[in-house]
């Protein structure tokens, strides 16, 4: 028997469709038992949210509009609580901006009243400082007033001797070309200097005092880097004030050996006033040996 081509082709398509249905309903069948996993569910199983109802079918959950509750009433009552929680958030703003706007005013009005403050400060400082001066200015005019006033001992009134030697001007560490004893002898470097008051005065210190601390050892002995002498004089005391009687006090002469108080002399101090400086005038006697000396500073 002879059969066509064509209808051999049209055998096979047959055969092909037939298998390709076959498959599909075996996957089908297969799949109508699968699990869903996200959320976990058996095939067939439900799950609802409000109006939204989902099935797990083939391994997939299907979401649908839920036909046993009214879900339209229940959104028109969604868009009634969305516009009115709109409606308080724009309260909300309001509110919030009219207690920043506040807030911003208190702000301001610290602001205002700290910088009045500060002015305050600032002008009662300024106020102080010059009370203060002020105060100064007539502290030292009662000082000059009193000193004025203070009646000094009667000794400034009486003669003294002024030693002017330029040898006597102390200059530590300066050396003197000439050596001198403040005792008596027959040549030049003796003074002959009697017990009696007197004054120190040089150009460049015309109200110059004996020091009231000993010079530094490196400054006295033969070279005689201080003045014109080997030992200079210096006083471990106080000096008096205007009006105070005259003070007893000791001189020291400070040399290399048995420093600083190799030697020493009684003598007397006492504070007058010239002009608007204390001048002071030294009771001396002559020193106990050469080469020492009365200078000053």
């Amino acid at each position: 028997m002879n059969i066509s081509p064509i209808s051999v082709l049209l055998v096979m398509i047959m055969c092909l469709c037939t298998a390709s249905c076959l498959e599909g309903k075996e996957e089908q069948e297969r799949n109508k038992g699968k699990k869903c996993k996200f959320p976990k569910g058996n095939a067939g199983s439900v799950l609802t949210d409000g109006c939204i109802k989902s099935t797990c079918s083939n391994g997939k959950w299907k979401a649908e509009v839920r036909s046993d509750i009214c879900c339209n009433k229940q959104v028109d009552g969604l868009h009634e609580k969305v516009d009115g929680l709109e409606k308080n958030i724009e309260n909300m703003d309001e509110t919030i901006e009219t207690q920043v706007d506040g807030l911003n005013g208190k702000v301001n009005g610290l602001t205002h009243n700290l910088h009045t403050l500060t002015q305050l400060v600032k002008g009662s400082i300024s106020d102080n400082n010059r009370a203060l001066l002020q105060i100064k200015g007539q502290n030292t005019i009662l000082t000059q007033l009193m000193n004025n006033h203070m009646k000094a001992d009667p000794q400034c009134d009486r003669s003294y001797t002024t030693l002017t030697d330029a040898w006597r001007r102390i200059e530590y560490g300066v050396k003197s070309p000439s050596l001198h004893c403040d005792t008596t002898g027959s040549s030049s470097k003796f003074t002959n200097l009697v017990a009696g008051w007197y004054r120190f005065s040089f150009p460049s210190a015309p109200y110059a005092k004996i020091p009231t601390t000993a010079p530094l050892k490196q400054y006295v002995g033969d070279d005689r880097q201080s003045c014109g002498t080997y030992g200079v004089s210096w006083m471990e005391d106080t000096l008096p004030d205007i009006g105070q009687a005259p003070k007893d006090v000791t001189i020291y002469f400070a040399y290399v050996t048995r420093y600083p108080k190799h030697s020493s002399r009684p003598a007397k101090i006492v504070a007058c006033r010239a002009g608007e400086e204390t001048m002071y005038l030294y009771y001396l006697s002559p020193v106990p040996g050469c080469a020492h000396a009365y200078c000053a500073l």
